[in-house]
C-alpha cells in the first residue's frame, strides 16, 4: 500500500502540477469537482489524507504563478465547499430524500424544537427522550439531534458525527458548531442536557440541570480530571447556561448554584428528574439469604461511579454476588457478572432478582438509575457524598459515610427486610406521569410562548399558570 500510493502520489503531483504550471490552468485537478467526488467515493477513510495532499500542490502553484485570486477562487474556496458538504455536514445518500428516515430535513420539514439527544442510553438520555416524546404528543414539531439513529424512535432524527478524536465530554460542543452552521435557522427553539454553543440570534435555548458543578469538581479525584472538568465547566456555563432563556433545575442544589453564578432567578425554573413507572414498579422480595445479591448500574468505567470501592469490598467475597448493569462488557469474573447496557424492561427484571441496590459514586447529579431502583422497592445503600435532599423521607433509601460503615449498613439491610422492601407512595411524585403532566408541562407553556409560529393546543391555553420560579 506504501509503495502503491508513493507511486500515485510522485505521479500525480509531478505530472498535474506541471500541467498547471505550464498552462497556468487553474481548473485542472484543484477545482471542486474532482476534490468533491473524492470524497464522495472514499469520505471519511481517505479525506485527511487527501487533503494535505491536495493544499500542498496548490501552495506550489501559487508560489511559482502567484495567481493569489486564482489560488482563492480554485483552491480555497472548493476545499470549503466539500468541507461543508462531505465532512462537517452528513449528506443523505443518493436517492435518499432529505428529511425522510432521519436524515437532514428540509427547510418546510424542519421542526420549531430542536433537542439535543446525543446517545440513548443513560439517565439523562432517558429524561431527554421522554420530554420530547412529551412534546411531541403536545403537538410540537421536535427533531432530535443523535449521533446514532434509532429506527424504532418515531420523531425526526438528525445524525451527528461523533469525533471520537475530542474526549467524550466535549463532543457535543462538536455537534453544536455543526448545528450553528448547517441547522440554527430550521428551529426556534432548542432543548439541551450537555454543553453546546446552541445558542443563536434567531433561536431561545432551554436547559435541563440537575447538578451543583462547583460541588462535582471538588468530587472529582486526579489533577488532569479536575483540569479538563474545569474547562468544561468554564465552557457549560459561558455557552450554554447563560446563554439559555430558562434553565430547568433538576435540584435545590442546582438551583443555589445557578444564582451564585449570577443566573437571574427568574430564568430558573424549578423541575424534577423521573422514572417511568410502566416499566419500574414495586416487587415483593423473599427474605435475603446468602450470597447476598448487590446490583450496581452505571458506566462502571467512570471514576465518578467509584467502582473501585465495590471491587475492594465484594470482589471474590463469597457471601455476596454482584451483578453490574451498563458499560460495554459481558462477562462472569469471579462472583462479578457484567450485563453491559441493559434496556428500562431488562434492567427492571435484573432489579426483582437483586436483594440491594449498592451507589458508591463520589459525584452524581440526580441518579436516575437510583429513582428506577427506588421505585422497585429493592433497599438502596447510596454514598451520603451523593445523597439527594429530596429523596430524605423515602423509606427504602439509606446512605452511608465512609467504606468502613457498609458492611453493618448490609447487616441492618439484612435484618430489617421487611421494613426497607416496601412500597413507599412518597415516591409517586417523581413518577414520569406526574412530573411530565404538571412540572414538565411548565416546558411545554414555555416553549410555546417563545414560538411565535407554534399553535398551542387547547388543553395547553386552558391550563393554569403555574410557573414555579426558584
Amino acid at each position: 500500500c506504501v509503495i502503491i500510493f508513493f507511486f500515485f502520489f510522485f505521479f500525480f503531483f509531478k505530472q498535474k502540477t506541471a500541467y498547471e504550471i505550464y498552462q497556468c490552468d487553474w481548473s485542472s485537478d484543484v477545482c471542486s469537482s474532482d476534490l468533491i467526488y473524492l470524497h464522495k467515493r472514499f469520505f471519511p477513510k481517505w479525506i485527511w489524507l487527501w487533503l494535505p495532499f491536495y493544499f500542498t500542490k496548490s501552495l506550489v502553484a501559487l508560489a511559482i504563478n502567484r495567481n493569489v485570486k486564482g489560488w482563492r477562487e480554485y483552491a480555497l474556496q472548493p476545499i470549503k465547499d466539500s468541507l461543508s458538504k462531505y465532512l462537517v455536514y452528513r449528506q443523505p445518500p443518493a436517492g435518499k430524500t432529505p428529511g425522510v428516515n432521519g436524515k437532514t430535513p428540509g427547510v418546510k420539514e424542519a421542526g420549531s424544537v430542536f433537542v439535543w439527544q446525543g446517545h440513548w442510553q443513560g439517565g439523562a438520555e432517558r429524561v431527554t427522550l421522554a420530554l420530547a416524546q412529551y412534546l411531541s404528543n403536545q403537538d410540537f414539531n421536535v427533531t432530535l439531534g443523535v449521533y446514532t439513529k434509532d429506527s424504532n424512535i418515531k420523531l425526526r432524527q438528525i445524525v451527528f458525527p461523533k469525533f471520537t478524536f475530542i474526549p467524550q465530554s466535549f463532543r457535543s460542543f462538536a455537534a453544536s458548531l455543526i448545528f450553528r452552521n448547517r441547522y440554527a435557522d430550521r428551529f426556534n427553539a432548542v432543548y439541551a442536557h450537555t454543553l453546546g454553543a446552541w445558542k443563536t440570534n434567531r433561536n431561545k435555548v432551554f436547559i435541563h440541570e440537575a447538578a451543583d458543578l462547583d460541588t462535582k469538581l471538588t468530587q472529582t479525584d486526579g489533577i488532569a480530571r479536575k483540569l479538563a472538568y474545569s474547562i468544561w465547566r468554564g465552557l457549560y456555563l459561558k455557552l450554554s447556561l447563560t446563554q439559555a432563556a430558562t434553565i430547568f433545575a433538576a435540584t435545590p442544589e442546582c438551583a443555589q448554584y445557578l444564582i451564585h453564578k449570577n443566573i437571574p432567578p427568574n430564568r430558573i425554573m424549578t423541575s424534577s428528574s423521573f422514572y417511568n413507572e410502566t416499566v419500574f414498579h414495586y416487587v415483593n422480595r423473599p427474605l435475603p439469604a446468602k450470597p447476598i445479591k448487590l446490583i450496581f448500574i452505571g458506566k462502571y468505567q467512570d471514576p465518578a461511579k467509584n467502582f473501585a470501592a465495590l471491587q475492594r469490598l465484594f470482589y471474590n467475597n463469597q457471601d455476596y454476588t454482584v451483578t453490574i448493569l451498563g458499560g460495554s462488557a459481558v462477562k462472569r469474573d469471579s462472583n462479578f457478572t457484567y450485563r453491559g447496557y441493559c434496556p428500562p424492561h431488562q434492567v427492571q427484571q435484573e432489579l426483582a432478582r437483586a436483594d440491594i441496590f449498592f451507589m458508591p459514586s463520589i459525584s452524581e447529579g440526580f441518579s436516575i438509575a437510583l429513582l428506577e431502583a427506588l421505585a422497585t422497592g429493592i433497599p438502596c445503600l447510596t454514598n451520603q457524598a451523593v445523597h439527594p435532599a429530596q429523596l430524605n423521607k423515602i423509606r427504602n433509601f439509606i446512605s452511608y459515610a465512609t467504606e468502613q460503615e457498609i458492611p453493618n449498613k448490609i447487616h441492618h439491610i439484612v435484618q430489617n427486610h421487611s421494613r426497607y422492601n416496601t412500597p413507599d407512595p412518597t415516591l409517586a411524585r417523581f413518577a414520569q406521569s406526574i412530573v411530565l403532566h404538571k412540572e414538565y408541562k411548565i416546558i411545554a407553556d414555555t416553549l410555546a410562548g417563545s414560538i411565535q409560529a407554534y399553535k398551542i393546543p387547547a388543553s395547553v391555553k386552558n391550563s393554569p399558570k403555574t410557573h414555579a420560579h426558584k
